[in-house]
């Protein structure tokens, strides 16, 4: 009592710190359990909308009524969307005959070479486009002949692109064949062949065990939560790959005029790019230097040369000047439900 008297200061402020102290344990504690007590509600919460997105809708006619409307919107909204985006697509050429198609495919073929060789843009040997092997020969079956030549047309655009963007060479060109190439393609929907069965269908569905989709076969979420696992219904896509070099400003130009073409749909799946040289560049040890350059404003003499002048130069761009290579796996898409040239139904596609 004798040391709280003699300093009363110091024992009023430890009297008000213990009181704070007192305080803010309470509030942490309030805190605390009001915490405990939401994180328990949102857990209870959570998992009755779990549960009930688990469960079946109650068969009433308003829930029918309901899914059916839901069902209408969503199949109106697709067929708007693509009867749109069908109109900029071109229609295939109806009774297109394969010996059209190959003088068609040799005609611009040379005209592709030649661009590129005004462009300075470098071709592989025996560049065809993607159609190499109809170069020796191979038959093509007449229901793939008016697919084909819509996606020959549709890579003859890319070339041209790419010639035009700038690019110093297009070192490999693949083309996946599309189903149509193969002798035996049904369109969607046809019968089978007689004599042979339709493949049965497991009727067994994979366990669904737990929330977090345990027991379930590999890559199961995958296929469910995949945006794209319906897009086959409503479109089909034809793939090639190309590795280009050039400069960074040419392959910006490409991948711009890709993405900004409007005569064909080029769906850019995957790219890689790489410098041409793993080393980076190295500063210039011979500056300053002399170089020559034509004398301003000077005229040819009648043996056609410029008179020069010599300029110092004391700097040097060293980064910019880096090649760059490529690799570009694009898918050219068409949307399905278009129609031959001539008004009849173009014949159903599949995705390779």
């Amino acid at each position: 009592m004798d040391w709280i008297k003699e300093n009363r200061f110091y024992a009023g402020y430890a009297a008000v710190m213990l009181v704070g102290i007192l305080a803010l344990g309470f509030w942490v504690f309030k805190g605390w359990s009001g915490y405990n007590a939401a994180l328990d509600a949102y857990k209870s919460t959570d998992d009755s909308v779990q549960k009930l997105s688990e469960e079946k809708i109650f068969p009433s006619q308003d829930h029918l009524d309901e899914k059916e409307a839901m069902v209408a919107r969503y199949a109106a909204a697709v067929d708007a969307l693509q009867s749109e985006a069908g109109n900029f697509q071109r229609d295939l050429k109806s009774g297109y005959s394969e010996q059209e198609f190959r003088n068609l495919r040799n005609t611009e073929t040379k005209a592709v070479v030649e661009l590129a060789s005004e462009t300075g843009m470098q071709l592989p040997k025996d560049f065809a486009l993607g159609f190499n092997s109809y170069n020796k020969g191979v038959g093509i079956p007449p229901h793939a002949v008016s697919i084909l030549e819509w996606e020959f047309d549709a890579i003859k655009r890319f070339v041209q692109l790419a010639a035009e963007s700038g690019l110093d060479s297009l070192d490999e060109f693949k083309r996946d064949k599309i189903a149509q190439e193969n002798p035996e393609w049904k369109p969607e929907g046809a019968a089978p062949p007689q004599g042979r069965k339709p493949p049965r269908r497991s009727s067994r569905k994979p366990p669904l065990r737990g929330k977090r989709g345990r027991g379930m076969p590999p890559r199961a979420l995958v296929d469910v939560d995949n945006p794209m696992a319906t897009a086959t219904t409503v479109m089909s896509t034809y793939r090639f790959m190309a590795k280009v070099s050039g400069s960074y400003e040419s392959l910006t130009a490409l991948l711009n005029k890709i993405a900004s073409e409007e005569n064909f749909f080029m769906w850019l799946r995957r790219v890689r790019i790489e410098n041409e040289q793993k080393l980076s560049p190295r500063i210039p040890n011979d500056l300053p230097k002399t170089i020559k350059v034509p004398k301003p404003g000077a005229i040819a003499d009648e043996g056609g040369v410029i008179p020069e002048l010599d300029v110092e130069v004391d700097a040097e761009v060293i980064f910019g000047n880096e090649k760059m290579k490529a690799i570009l796996v694009i898918d050219l898409v068409r949307f399905k439900g278009g129609q031959l040239a001539g008004g009849t139904d173009a014949p159903a596609e599949t995705s390779p």
